[in-house]
């Protein structure tokens, strides 16, 4: 299903953009490392969108936060790891205690 979004999406594109975006978005000429950050980014903000939602009330992203979460710790990557820990608990948090 992604290849074909990643299709559409660079035919939505004006003809004289097509060559240029056609690398990134069909992964063509992209080193296998930044392929896997690339995923790993893509993860890390679908972990954030679940917990934001969870944090809001909407329980039934319970379940989602949880197996996304699941995945994201199986990525052998340091700067998931990282991120999981410098960054993510701010999405937590309250403006006042943000600005503390």
């Amino acid at each position: 299903m992604e290849k074909e979004a990643e299709q559409e999406l660079l035919h939505l594109l004006p003809k004289e953009l097509q060559p240029d975006f056609r690398q990134v978005l069909l992964h063509e000429e992209i080193p296998a490392e930044h392929l896997q950050l690339i995923k790993a980014a893509d993860t890390l903000c679908a972990y954030i969108k679940c917990k934001s939602e969870v944090l809001a009330g909407n329980f039934e992203f319970s379940q989602a936060e949880k197996d996304v979460k699941s995945r994201l710790d199986r990525i052998e990557l340091p700067e998931v790891c990282y991120f999981l820990e410098t960054f993510v608990p701010s999405y937590g948090l309250t403006l006042d205690e943000l600005l503390k």
